[in-house]
């Protein structure tokens, strides 16, 4: 159930809107500036904020500050944008601005599915020009049957967590992942989805005719029909000649040259910028404005964004300009090798100039409709595609491993001119990564990065800094792909890093990504449970607006033409970069994005059993290459993990963390992890180490480990006795503290039972002062930390002011156990309870 609202809240954005699904809120505005810009697409940016107060939370950084974008808000961000940008109308020049708040969130319903909606209605409702409004949707499977959008507490039981966007009639945007899915099982799920898309669709849609406004349609600027078959009748056998060159370089050089031809011959003119209340520039306006043109100059080329994967750059824009063109917009999408260089590619001949009349941004526009056409058309006519393959044929593949020395694992794989080189890296706890959203904190033992610096499609362009939008979506897809793979925490310990540098690029990266890392991680010695391979499927349209000599509409009966491994000017002159991830039995990731105005599921099906093809003829070279695992590098660290009983975490951590860190400093060991689950891990580059420090760690804890060993259904990594030397059963302790820090090991006092999570221990003794806190004994044998910040009901700036000496006795609460497994205390609970009762 799903509501949507309008007019209480942002009425002076031009559409705003709260969507509510339950108890999760969502908040999303459309704004458009009021001075068109000089391009030739629709300058539009998505931002998505999931605030952590909407969960009753703070986010733990130190200033307590929402983020300005994390991964997780960037890649909900990417899922908003890329099923909105097809159905704006084309010809909108406007910046476009889409912003999205998740204000509550109940743990139950999505906000993801329920954030494009949002989006979408905004758009709706407002004056900016849509095709026609889209829903999103996510589809689980839970036990066997397709659930639409799934409480977050059932994503670890689902199979497949799919997110769906699309209209009445069509699919425009799929993402997501899976456990070995078939491509029936997949468009099944689609299939289902879609079905709740249109529910959604209507809705919206009877929502915008209710309270939406008049669209601004007299600011399109259509694209003149006579203009692409102009340009056909006189450059069109010449162009597709040119697109018919196999090599990239060449290839891209003679598609300029022609480019630059057609610019020369078609007189254009300096659009003006004009603002929404003026009246639309007439022919002549337009003709008045053609004397201009010298004295304006040439207007700078401007890069073009384009859905997922498609950026148009242009040689003769500098780096800056490129950046900050695209940064403008929704995404910075992988290089396509269609440029724009400097005229020093044109004819040596200038070619007679006709005065047209037509806009500069009109002449670019259609010399890319026709470079479309034309690729179509060099496709329909000799059954092959612009580097001499058929439809269905993958390029030629080079795969190497082994081939950087120092790394733990490494592949370099090359599909024809798109090259990644992956590494992969162990390590222990401490190498996961962090990640905090509004389900909660998770550390990911498994994470893939991916960079895409400019030097790979020959460009140059600022590197470092932040990570763009693209990197983080082709990163977190092929992270997803390989994911069901990984060996369990049980099986192999240790926390792998895959990483991606794509050093040469034309068309689908990301599913090289997969490829090599997946590569590298068998190079390293990680018992994959299987190998994983991607491949890019591309997808030719027919033209609807072509016309013949004599002015009449030629209709292109022919079906949409479906490109296996897709070249990156096939993905930027297409209408489909769908990614697909897998091995022969099933799907794990997968991604389409579009640019019409959707996908039959006819189409979708074509397309998956195609890629289907292509993902085994790939995996079948890949395991040609390397079938199995290696064996372990030996320049990965020896790793041993095992679980003691989780009461015996304090001692093993000791106070302040003291004997924890003489463990590590006593036997030269690089890291000992404690999880509050009982579970230690301890790495070091020597083997003799770890063990070493495992019969410490087990010395150390004696009859604890021993009495709990047996129900804790876990092996301790040993058998475990009590020593000789201590015929009480109390053990010894290796405390680095030792309350008069000499390192040396002391006798344990008597302990109590252990404490209990929310009781109130009165009379406690400080054992320690310290500047962030106090360390106080709340049963025998067991401490725990009042921080500074849970001392007292008011502010306290220094320990010093306060007077805290060892031996003063405190009542404190016990909170909890913190990620290293220490207890926390508060006189601050104690102090508010107190006076609760006292002040009924």
């Amino acid at each position: 159930m799903m509501s949507l609202e309008t007019g209480k809240i942002g009425r002076q954005a031009d559409g705003a809107v709260v969507a509510r699904s339950g108890d999760t809120i969502v908040y999303s505005t459309a704004c458009y500036q009021k001075e068109e810009s000089e391009v030739d697409f629709t300058p539009l940016r998505v931002d998505y904020f999931a605030r952590f107060s909407a969960a009753g939370k703070t986010i733990g950084s130190f200033s307590k500050r929402d983020s300005r974008g994390d991964d997780h808000e960037i890649l909900v961000a990417r899922l908003i944008d890329r099923p909105i940008r097809p159905i704006i109308d084309e010809g909108w020049r406007f910046d476009t601005q889409i912003l999205t708040w998740v204000l509550s969130f109940d743990h139950a319903h999505p906000p993801e599915p329920l954030a494009i909606c949002a989006a979408s209605a905004a758009l709706a409702i407002s004056d900016i020009p849509l095709v026609r409004p889209i829903a999103g949707v996510e589809v689980g499977l839970i036990n066997g049957s397709f659930v639409i959008n799934p409480p977050k507490s059932h994503a670890s039981s689902s199979e497949l967590s799919l997110i769906l966007a699309g209209t009445t009639e069509d699919i425009l945007m799929i993402e997501g992942a899976a456990q070995f899915l078939t491509e029936d099982q997949l468009l099944a799920a689609i299939d289902v989805g879609h079905q709740a898309i249109r529910q959604i669709c209507a809705a919206i849609e009877t929502f915008a005719q209710q309270v939406g406004k008049a669209k601004k349609t007299e600011l399109l600027h259509q694209l003149p029909t006579s203009l692409v078959d102009e340009m056909d009748a006189l450059f069109g056998a010449a162009l597709m000649k040119a697109l018919a060159t196999h090599d990239k370089q060449r290839r891209g050089i003679a598609v300029s040259a022609i480019e630059a031809d057609i610019e020369q011959r078609f007189a254009v003119t300096s659009p003006s910028r004009r603002r929404p209340d003026e009246p639309p520039l007439s022919r002549m306006d337009i003709e008045c404005l053609d004397g201009e043109a010298s004295v304006l100059g040439d207007e700078e080329p401007v890069s073009e964004p384009e859905t997922d994967d498609t950026v148009i750059t242009d040689d003769a824009a500098s780096a800056k300009d490129i950046v900050a063109s695209v940064s403008s917009t929704s995404d910075e999408d992988e290089a396509s090798e269609i440029v724009h260089p400097p005229h020093r590619f044109s004819s040596a001949k200038p070619l007679p100039t006709v005065s047209t009349g037509y806009e500069a941004m009109e002449v670019k526009k259609a010399i890319k409709k026709l470079m479309g056409r034309k690729l179509r058309d060099l496709v329909q006519s000799t059954g092959r595609r612009a580097d001499g393959r058929r439809i269905d044929e993958v390029r030629p593949l080079s795969m190497e491993t082994s081939w950087l020395p120092g790394t733990h694992g490494s592949a370099l794989f090359t599909r024809g001119e798109t090259q990644a080189i992956a590494t992969a890296t162990l390590g222990g706890e401490s190498m996961a990564a962090f990640t905090e959203t509004l389900d909660g904190a998770t550390n990911r033992r498994f994470y893939l990065q991916y960079r895409f610096p400019p030097s790979s499609v020959g460009e140059v362009g600022r590197v470092g800094g932040a990570v763009s939008r693209r990197e983080v979506g082709h990163g977190n897809l092929a992270e997803r792909a390989l994911l069901p793979v990984i060996p369990d925490v049980n099986v192999f310990p240790y926390t792998i890093r895959g990483e991606s540098l794509i050093t040469e690029s034309s068309g689908s990266s990301s599913m090289a990504s997969v490829c090599g890392v997946c590569l590298a991680m068998l190079d390293a010695g990680v018992p994959l449970q299987r190998s994983i391979a991607g491949i890019a499927m591309g997808m030719l349209l027919p033209d609807d607006n072509r016309v013949d000599h004599g002015g009449n509409k030629v209709t292109d009966a022919a079906a949409p033409i479906i490109l296996t491994d897709i070249l990156g000017l096939e993905d930027a002159l297409g209408s489909m970069d769908f990614k697909v991830a897998g091995d022969e039995s099933g799907i794990t990731a997968f991604q389409l994005d579009v640019k019409c105005t959707g996908l039959r599921l006819s189409t979708l099906r074509s397309a998956l059993l195609q890629a289907k093809q292509g993902r085994i003829h790939i995996l079948r070279q890949m395991q040609h290459h390397l079938a199995q695992p290696r064996a372990l590098n030996v320049r990965v660290p020896k790793l041993k993990r095992f679980m003691v009983p989780t009461e015996t975490l304090g001692k093993i951590i000791g106070p302040r963390g003291r004997t924890i860190q003489s463990l590590m400093e006593t036997y030269a060991v690089e890291d000992i992890h404690v999880d509050d689950s009982g579970a230690i891990q301890i790495i070091a580059n020597d083997q003799s180490k770890v063990d070493a420090v495992e019969r410490a760690i087990l010395e150390l804890i004696g009859d604890s480990a021993s009495s709990s060993a047996g129900s804790s259904g876990s092996s301790i990594g040993g058998s475990s006795s009590k020593s000789g030397s201590d015929p009480d059963g109390r053990g010894s302790s290796f405390d680095g503290e030792q309350r008069g820090g000499t390192g040396l090991p002391r006798r344990v006092v008597d302990k109590g039972p252990p404490p209990e999570v929310g009781m109130i221990y009165r009379q406690c003794p400080i054992t320690g002062v310290q500047p962030f806190g106090v360390f106080v004994e709340i049963t025998p044998g067991h401490e725990g930390l009042v921080h500074i910040s849970e001392l007292g009901l008011r502010r306290i700036a220094s320990m010093e002011e306060e007077g805290y000496a060892v031996g003063q006795l405190m009542d404190v609460k016990y909170v909890g156990v913190n990620d290293r497994g220490q207890r926390r205390l508060s006189r601050r609970a104690v102090l508010l309870a107190d006076s609760s009762v006292s002040n009924p």
